[in-house]
């Protein structure tokens, strides 16, 4: 919550535990105890006392059903989903897929090159379909490491820092929105390094260490770089 707040206020946000996105209002689930972006969704829009557009994209190896489930059965309004997701792993939850605005279901062992390719194009669709958001809430899940045990995808770590990069790209050139990013779900040794590699590479490409050096931007900013 409080990280959402930090990014409506400065552009931008990392939580280095946040992204629980198998949890749902009626139970916790797969290591998940609370559906925390939906919360910080409810929690941002009451403070700011008008119903913001959130685009939830998801490129955690799993399908975030927590989410999902919130969105059709609380219900929350003005929540766009893009999810990414190994179509043949945990949770297979298919009753609540009518919640996901694009889905992108992948192969198991899926690589750099597949989902590189399939990232770049779901957003330049996502542009031209879904609403301009408010704010995005970005999911950076790092199961989808080769190796990794839960994930089964095949992504290099070269490959995730390019990801993530991708992604606030498309939050500040094109939806022109500030993001919030959770890291969610990683169980290789691998996962920490690769999660700093890429927080460095946004701080520089983006030059994020403006914006604490100054105490944060205007409220209306966005990340720049």
């Amino acid at each position: 919550m409080l990280a959402t707040g930090l990014a409506l206020e400065r552009g931008w946000a990392i939580n280095l535990g946040g992204g629980m996105h198998h949890a749902s209002a009626s139970h916790g689930m797969g290591w998940c105890p609370f559906d925390d972006i939906v919360l910080a969704v409810r929690r941002v829009r009451r403070a700011a006392g008008r119903r913001l557009v959130v685009l939830f994209i998801d490129m955690d190896a799993h399908q975030g059903n927590g989410v999902e489930r919130d969105k059709l059965h609380l219900p929350v309004e003005d929540l766009h989903i893009i999810d990414f997701y190994n179509a043949r792993i945990f949770p297979l939850d298919d009753e609540v897929k009518p919640a996901i605005d694009i889905a992108v279901e992948l192969r198991s062992g899926a690589e750099d090159d597949e989902i590189l390719g399939r990232l770049q194009a779901v957003l330049a669709v996502a542009a031209t379909t879904l609403p301009r958001p408010d704010l995005v809430m970005y999911n950076a899940g790092t199961d989808v490491l080769a190796g990794d045990p839960l994930g089964r995808l095949g992504m290099s770590a070269a490959g995730v820092v390019q990801r993530d990069e991708i992604v606030w790209r498309w939050c500040r050139d094109v939806a022109r929105a500030p993001v919030v990013m959770t890291l969610s779900g990683g169980y290789t040794r691998e996962s920490a390094g690769v999660i700093t590699a890429s927080i460095q590479n946004l701080f520089e490409k983006f030059n994020l260490a403006k914006d604490i050096a100054v105490g944060g931007a205007s409220s209306d900013s966005r990340a720049t770089g």
